[in-house]
């Protein structure tokens, strides 16, 4: 069984002082007489009386006094991380017991992100602690059972209990351990025989129907949250030789109490039809592994509302989040929740190959690379660039597959743009790499040197970054990464950055003010460091994006989600609804502007365009002079293009798109009435006027986008 150090996190589990409501909580002097950690499903080797070492998601405490408490909650009984936050769980008394059960999963986890818990009140491969005694209740607590302290005592308190205890690693076994119990309905929305029940339009304008909601079930158990099990509740037409419909189906909630199941359909709904929403019988609860076999049950007969002759509807994308099509979508999308799309770099292509420069046979006298980023030929003389194309590399943005700087070699940057590093592969240091001095002497610099990398960045002992050359923070120490203007690693979502012991990440900068040097890692992103390495927390991550912005390409873009207009396809006259509108643009998909940029009579266009300026990299909370954002403007080094695709669905009722149906991208989404899916594209390209992008390029962005639609 493997071992779970107590270093990679510790919890405290307190019960606190005003543990139990009606003053005391319960009759005064009480002793804690056991604790155990219920195990049905037989999963850890430990009895149920020892503190389990792999515990899975769904491990429950259970508390018994020598008399009853009359109640507990959150605010008093306590599951707390190593900063002090609360987990999410129910809490229950039963005569003289109290029961913790932590936040159910209700979604599958990622076994490739260690953060990812599947929404669970705890986390995988985690360490927790139990505290219980007169010192953390002394309103009812009096004392703890002599057995338990034998074994449990807090070594900083003799007479309180403390238990340490861990949950497993492993993805599999983290969802396991509840009880094999099947889910019971007992409640659905809408009701058996309602009517008038919502067609889910995307926004009704007008305000015909109720607004769009999902139909909830609720069960009297949790409800496995594995797609098989989820796929089997249904959404039939029975006025279309019942035609099942699509439905996205997730757990909204799961908990010992019970779960409820959101069924969402996929597109617009048949005006005036009757609907059955079905499940089958032996729906997988969250302790069972069989896939449902057993009969369709009917939860619910419902109708949908008529529709007065046309029906007008919007759809509208205001760019936070939700509508996203992962697929393709380079451009910032509600980056650090700013809520507009926005121009920005395309993933590293890799295209120069791998830069791997030779080592010197004497160490002390270092290899000298020098990179131009104003203009720098490929493939380099010594060698270092043996995959690279014949191409002159223009800006200081150099696309590498890996990256590899042995020990005794120095990368310099020479030319006024920052050095860009951007890799599809790894990045090892072993050496040294040093931004350019011009960059770093600029008043609006935004860092000389910056590294985006999709996988592995590793700085080995004696390894360094120089943002400025001659920066004195770097020969301080074996290896450091360091900065003076405002420097950045940039990982890819599942990359990690490995920091070698001995080596300083330098996060204060000069003169202790902090935050130059930044690892900007996303959400799910694991920062691995050397328990011996130097750690200044609180500076890792740029969430604002103030000191160095994304490295730009000329072109990029942004696909949207595909709109789902359902059945409303096979109103008459069939193949002219739905009809779609959209206004501001010209024959080529282009937003309209003058020459100065701003855009041509705005209040009649259906998006709404922005720039949102550039900050003063001394001074964030100000924007550098004659950079100020500006609506309904496009700079104009820049230009912003929208185009519209059509498809059919694979099937009647499918909310899935046919390949093959799928249309051309076009300028006018008129020309696409009649399809039943419509997505947009936003494609910007901020070298428009012929120069080449650079970090001080401005980028435009697309703050809101309709498209009128009558069905």
């Amino acid at each position: 069984m493997r071992s779970v150090s107590l270093s990679l996190m510790t919890v405290a589990i307190v019960v606190m002082s005003s543990c139990l409501t009606n003053a005391n909580g319960g009759e005064p002097g009480a002793t804690l007489q056991s604790v155990l950690f219920p195990d049905p499903a037989a999963l850890n080797p430990e009895p149920e009386g020892l503190p389990p070492a792999e515990a899975p998601s769904t491990q429950r405490l259970v508390l018994t006094f020598d008399r009853p408490p009359t109640d507990a909650d959150r605010t008093r009984v306590q599951i707390l991380d190593r900063r002090g936050r609360s987990v999410a769980g129910n809490y229950e008394v039963d005569g003289n017991q109290v029961s913790f059960t932590p936040r159910l999963p209700r979604r599958l986890i990622n076994p490739r992100d260690p953060l990812d818990n599947g929404a669970a009140g705890l986390r995988r491969d985690r360490r927790y602690v139990l505290r219980v005694g007169p010192s953390t209740w002394p309103e009812f607590v009096a004392q703890v059972d002599p057995d338990l302290l034998r074994d449990f005592a807090d070594p900083d308190d003799a007479l309180t209990l403390r238990m340490e205890f861990g949950t497993t690693g492993d993805p599999d076994r983290f969802l396991q351990g509840w009880p094999s119990v099947t889910p019971r309905l007992t409640s659905v929305v809408p009701r058996d025989g309602a009517t008038g029940v919502t067609p889910q339009l995307f926004t009704d304008p007008s305000g015909l129907f109720a607004p769009r909601a999902p139909f909830l079930m609720r069960f009297d158990q949790p409800v496995h949250p594995d797609p098989d099990n989820l796929q089997s509740i249904r959404l039939v037409d029975a006025d279309e030789s019942f035609l099942p419909l699509d439905v996205l189906v997730r757990v909204k909630r799961n908990s010992s109490r019970g779960s409820i199941v959101e069924v969402e359909p996929a597109g617009i709904l048949p005006f005036g039809h009757l609907l059955l929403l079905e499940f089958p019988g032996d729906l997988r609860g969250l302790g069972q592994s069989s896939t449902p076999t057993g009969p369709a049950m009917v939860a619910s007969v419902f109708r949908i509302d008529t529709a007065p002759g046309l029906v007008s509807d919007r759809l509208v994308e205001s760019f936070d989040g939700r509508a996203q099509d992962s697929s393709d979508s380079p451009a910032e999308w509600n980056l650090e929740g700013s809520g507009y799309l926005q121009a920005r770099s395309i993933p590293a292509t890799g295209e120069l190959g791998r830069f791997v420069p030779f080592a010197p046979f004497n160490p002390s006298n270092p290899t000298v690379v020098s990179l131009n980023t104003d203009a720098q030929a490929f493939p380099l003389s010594d060698g270092s660039t043996p995959d690279a194309p014949s191409v002159t590399v223009r800006g200081g943005i150099f696309q590498f597959l890996d990256v590899s700087i042995p020990e005794g070699v120095l990368v310099r940057a020479e030319g006024s743009n920052p050095l860009v590093f951007m890799t599809t592969g790894s990045v090892r240091i072993a050496g040294a790499i040093e931004g350019s001095e011009a960059v770093g002497d600029s008043p609006t610099s935004a860092g000389a040197l910056h590294i985006d990398s999709q996988g592995l960045v590793e700085i080995s002992r004696g390894g360094s970054l120089r943002s400025v050359r001659g920066a004195d923070a770097v020969g301080d120490c074996p290896g450091a990464l360091s900065d003076r203007e405002g420097g950045v690693i940039d990982l890819a979502s599942g990359a990690s950055i490995v920091v070698d012991d001995n080596t300083r990440l330098d996060v204060e900068g000069e003169g202790g003010e902090g935050g130059l040097v930044k690892l900007r890692t996303p959400r799910g992103t694991v920062a691995e460091v050397h328990p011996d390495a130097e750690i200044t927390e609180g500076a890792w991550v740029d969430p604002q994006n103030l000191f160095l912005p994304a490295p730009m390409v000329p072109i990029s873009s942004a696909v949207s989600r595909w709109y789902d207009h359902g059945r409303t396809v096979s109103r008459i006259p069939v193949g002219t609804r739905p009809a779609f509108r959209f206004r501001g643009t010209d024959a080529d998909g282009f937003v309209r502007t003058d020459a100065e940029g701003n855009v041509i009579d705005p209040s009649s266009a259906s998006f709404r365009v922005l720039y949102p300026g550039q900050r003063d990299p001394e001074n964030p909370a100000q924007f550098l002079p004659g950079e100020e954002p500006r609506r309904d403007f496009v700079p104009t080094n820049s230009t912003v293009r929208i185009q519209f695709q059509g498809a059919d669905a694979i099937r009647p009722g499918s909310g899935q798109v046919d390949p093959a149906t799928m249309t051309d991208w076009v300028a006018s989404a008129s020309l696409l009435s009649g399809h039943q899916f419509l997505r947009f594209r936003v494609t910007f390209d901020i070298s428009a006027n012929g120069q080449g992008p650079s970090l001080r390029s401005r980028r435009p962005a697309v703050t809101e986008l309709w498209i009128d639609v009558e069905l």
